[in-house]
């Protein structure tokens, strides 16, 4: 569609808030989200009043002493579905955004994460830390990966376990989400090369920034409880007030193992993980992640005498994202020394099982020692497919 310089542009209507002294704009259906400067703003505004182009273009000039390219800024805005005409001229129905479990309101969860409840949740893990610091043998290591005596059926199991509590973990987002009056929905992504389910909360935007924290930390929220209603079942277990089950003990830890491994990697801060979102949102960086690794391989060109890219950041966000930085470095030594100490251990075991039972006669044990392979095979394969593609984005 022609744009010209007498064009006037009919918008929908949009709501907004500022912070960190840009403006957070977006649609009614909250579909649409920009992140505006005041000058930007201002454009906008003249443009819902109905001036021209040309009759936008000249009270900035007016006001600013330097022209300002209203077409482009238009075309922007057109792209991010804010407009509704131009000329009279139709141009599309604003983008509905897709909504999982619409039928579910604030006012159905908004109890789920009230203070009272928080505030319980805190006391249940705060007990079930305490339960694990004077009961070390709950806190699982490699070996609980493989609750049955079956290596094959604790491989299956943990599949089909991983699945399910991802799903939860994304559903405690969506209800989080839900418990602030925003919808989200759910996508299909990749763990690895697991099919999983993801929560898209975009509309966030629209709520102040503090306010954002909870749904962002909602799963780790769950993943946490669910270990810690897990280890109270131990010491009740032990105290005899509940029945006692070895089998169950076993599957208890095996839950704690994988959770754990969850949690930790929410802090492999080198991926966009549910803790960084929870610190760009409280830093108010604009560009935390991007940033982050400019200032990284600055570093690392500086050591070698290379030429280094310059950062356009103030004082106050270059300390930020400085601070980042280093937790960057420091989360992923963690989550990696987490998967030295869990995760290679569980695969050399499966290669180990997997070859043994090849060796054997039976038929069965042949082809139970071949799955066992092929799936220790994708788990590798599909670890190295992660990393190749975050050093493929980090070369980018």
């Amino acid at each position: 569609m022609q744009i010209n310089p007498d064009s006037k542009l009919e918008l929908h209507d949009f709501f907004s808030r500022k912070e960190n002294g840009y403006f957070i704009v977006w649609t009614e259906s909250k579909s649409n989200f920009v992140e505006l400067s005041p000058e930007s703003f201002e454009v906008l505004c003249l443009l819902k009043k109905g001036l021209s182009l040309a009759e936008v273009s000249k009270a900035f000039e007016e006001k600013y002493g330097e022209p300002c390219d209203v077409s482009d800024f238009v075309s922007e805005l057109i792209q991010n579905g804010f407009a509704k005409s131009i000329d009279g001229i139709r141009i599309t129905s604003e983008t509905k955004r897709k909504v999982t479990l619409s039928f579910i309101k604030k006012k159905h969860v908004g109890w789920i994460y009230s203070k009272p409840l928080l505030f319980l949740y805190a006391i249940v893990m705060l007990f079930a830390l305490a339960i694990l610091v004077l009961n070390p043998s709950y806190m699982p290591t490699y070996q609980d990966f493989f609750f049955s005596e079956n290596y094959l059926v604790s491989v299956l199991l943990s599949i089909v376990s991983v699945l399910v509590l991802v799903f939860v973990h994304e559903f405690a987002h969506l209800i989080a989400g839900k418990s602030v009056g925003v919808n989200g929905f759910f996508s299909v992504g990749m763990r690895l090369f697991y099919p999983v389910a993801e929560t898209n909360l975009t509309g966030l935007w629209s709520v102040p920034r503090k306010r954002r924290i909870l749904p962002f930390l909602a799963g780790m929220l769950n993943d946490a409880l669910i270990i810690s209603l897990v280890l109270i079942l131990f010491w009740l277990s032990d105290c005899g007030i509940t029945a006692s089950s070895s089998r169950l003990f076993s599957f208890g830890k095996f839950l704690i193992l994988i959770l754990f491994y969850g949690i930790m990697w929410q802090f492999l801060f080198f991926v966009r993980t549910d803790v960084y979102f929870v610190v760009s949102t409280l830093s108010g960086a604009r560009n935390l992640y991007g940033d982050s690794w400019h200032l990284i391989k600055n570093k690392v060109l500086g050591l070698i005498g290379r030429e280094t890219v310059s950062l356009d950041l103030s004082q106050s966000e270059l300390r930020v994202v400085r601070v980042y930085s280093l937790f960057m470095l420091a989360g992923t030594v963690v989550s990696v020394a987490t998967f030295v100490y869990f995760g290679i251990p569980i695969l050399i075991e499966i290669f180990v099982e997997s070859i043994n039972q090849m060796m054997m006669f039976g038929t069965a044990d042949f082809v139970q020692g071949v799955l066992l392979f092929v799936l220790a095979s994708l788990q590798i394969g599909g670890m190295l497919l992660f990393l190749a593609k975050s050093l493929w984005k980090l070369k980018r």
